[in-house]
């Protein structure tokens, strides 16, 4: 019993820093923030091909509303498929 309930408190310890690492980095404090801040799992990372792919859609998207095809086709960024 004694060494559960030392188990358990060195987790909420942990869970307590973890909220403490969030609140000094001034982040948004919820559940999941916490989770992940005590697991280690950071924010996803884009892939620089994902935002190529972005890019071209969002652009893609606006000809003809703000922007003209010339526009298009001289900031257009290629992916090149192998």
């Amino acid at each position: 019993m004694k060494s559960t309930n030392s188990y358990l408190g060195n987790l909420e310890q942990q869970l307590l820093d973890a909220h403490a690492a969030l609140v000094r980095d001034d982040a948004l404090i919820t559940a999941e923030t916490i989770k992940n801040k005590f697991l280690g799992v950071g924010p996803k990372q884009r892939l620089l091909m994902e935002v190529i792919a972005d890019h071209n859609e969002r652009m893609k998207a606006l000809v003809g509303q703000e922007y003209a095809i010339g526009t298009l086709n001289r900031y257009k960024v290629y992916l090149i498929e192998k």
